[in-house]
């Protein structure tokens, strides 16, 4: 009401109508305001009527004259008034919606530059105690673990809470679930209310929102009753949304930071992995050998070595730890650097894969376990003593009949007992034969049609190609199975060991 003053109504015109329906009526009018001063007086006449300028619920002033007719006046007069007050009015909230957007804009600004999900929650609950009443703030986010409301920011008598919520449980909680604010000016009334550590009595409560997805809550309480109204609501909601979408954005950028320094890490470990690998093949006269190893990820489980002996003798050994990624290839590491270590100190094939069992399991809780086959060439009596733990049986191409043989060896896995046995067994060799030692990552490489490349495919292969290298068939038994399963990803380390004899 205060807005509108009586004096600014009664323009030129205005009064012209006044005047125009006054000696229309044959009589005199004059108005008065609400204090009974004249903003438009009449000469000395005194008058017997007056009518009220009314607005809203209050009476501006009045019209004053000796007919009845002069209430018309005051009708005119009224209906001026309100078409006054309502450009003010429609003026004002203008102004405040232009204030709140440009502090929405400020303060999102502010918001945009904090790297972290806490920063941009802290400075949230700071504001809003600026625009909105209340004497202690903070905002939980949702745990998709635990279902739990977390504090992630608190002012004020916030900061000795010790609320527990669930999603759907307290204010918080149903706020959480109906993704909806509310205002509780008597928060006691609330049949969702806990009481807490801290006391209030009124509380606004919104949601942190993007798009549909709900994963918080800020909430603004004060511990003396305090009046809030829509608006209030309103404005909460408003920093509460550029406030979700701001820690969305810190959380997915801590995200990615994460994810890359993981990747950055997985590069480095795969860089150390492949050292571990030989990087170049012996060369031993009566043999001719070559490996490679291709991991599903950025580290494998797989690994193949070849140990050095006397002039006449190379081990070799091709390993598959169970399991996938850092963990797989951390326990590969230790795996080889044992069998190698024990290869060069015990001749014995047995003992020395049974040393180093003991070893792993002496090294390592991980729970994580390793097949393995190993051998040693004897190019001089071209004799292969071996032994297996429990690994996929070598193929072993005759070149005498042309037909493939199994290397096969009771043993069980490295990692699972304290002491294991191995049957060690023992075959001769002849010119052109061929040994190829793989992981099932190249046997159980799947296509489009979910059909295993299998070792019978891998048997025809050898056969088809006995003629080539050792490096020759492992690059061709490598095309072959990435042209079986074509553009399906490979879900298995991929490892291959070839030894021809010459």
């Amino acid at each position: 009401m205060a807005l509108i003053r009586l004096k600014k109504l009664l323009k030129h015109d205005v009064i012209s109508i006044i005047n125009a329906m006054s000696q229309a009526f044959g009589t005199s009018v004059a108005v008065q305001d609400a204090d009974g001063k004249y903003v438009l007086e009449h000469g000395d006449e005194s008058f017997s009527l007056r009518y009220p300028i009314e607005l809203e619920d209050g009476i501006l002033g009045w019209v004053l004259g000796n007919d009845e007719q002069i209430a018309s006046v005051a009708t005119l007069l009224s209906h001026l008034a309100y078409r006054e007050y309502e450009k003010k009015m429609l003026s004002v909230e203008t102004l405040e919606r232009y204030k709140e957007i440009n502090l929405l804009y400020t303060i999102s600004q502010k918001m945009a530059s904090c790297l972290s999900p806490e920063e941009v929650a802290q400075l949230a609950i700071q504001e809003v105690l600026k625009l909105i009443k209340g004497n202690s703030a903070s905002v939980m986010l949702l745990n998709e673990d635990t279902n739990v409301l977390e504090f992630i920011a608190v002012s004020g008598m916030a900061s000795s809470s010790t609320l527990l919520l669930h999603a759907g449980e307290g204010i918080a909680g149903h706020v959480v679930f109906a993704g909806k604010g509310v205002i509780l000016n008597d928060v006691h009334s609330a049949p969702d209310f806990i009481e807490d550590a801290h006391q209030i009595s009124s509380m606004i409560c919104v949601p942190l929102q993007v798009e549909d997805k709900t994963f918080g809550v800020m909430n603004i309480s004060s511990q003396e009753p305090v009046l809030y109204t829509a608006g209030d609501l309103k404005l909460a909601t408003a920093l509460a949304t550029q406030a979700a979408v701001s820690i969305e954005n810190a959380r997915l950028h801590a995200e990615q930071l994460e994810q890359e320094r993981i990747v950055k890490e997985l590069e480095i470990a795969r860089e150390i992995q492949q050292t571990l690998l030989p990087d170049s093949t012996p060369e031993i006269a009566g043999i001719d050998v070559a490996g490679m190893s291709l991991p599903a990820k950025e580290v494998g489980g797989d690994f193949y070595d070849f140990i050095p002996g006397s002039e006449q003798h190379l081990g070799v050994v091709i390993a598959d730890v169970s399991g996938k990624g850092v963990p797989a290839a951390l326990f590969m590491a230790l795996s080889r650097a044992l069998m190698r270590a024990n290869s060069l100190h015990d001749t014995q094939v047995a003992q020395a894969v049974m040393q180093t069992n003991r070893l792993i399991l002496e090294c390592t809780t991980s729970g994580l376990f390793v097949t393995l086959f190993y051998g040693i060439v004897n190019t001089e009596q071209r004799t292969f003593r071996y032994v297996s733990g429990g690994h996929n049986p070598p193929m072993l191409f005759r070149n005498a009949t042309g037909t493939i043989e199994m290397l096969e060896a009771d043993g069980i896995a490295l990692g699972v007992l304290d002491e294991i046995e191995l049957e060690e067994k023992e075959i001769s060799l002849e010119t052109d034969d061929i040994m190829v030692l793989y992981t099932d990552g190249v046997t159980e490489s799947i296509n489009s049609h979910e059909e295993e490349f299998g070792e019978e495919r891998l048997c025809q292969l050898i056969q088809e190609h006995h003629a080539l290298s050792a490096n020759e068939l492992i690059h061709k038994i490598e095309k072959t199975v990435m042209d079986f399963t074509e553009d399906e990803p490979q879900f298995d380390d991929f490892t291959l060991l070839v030894v021809k004899m010459i």
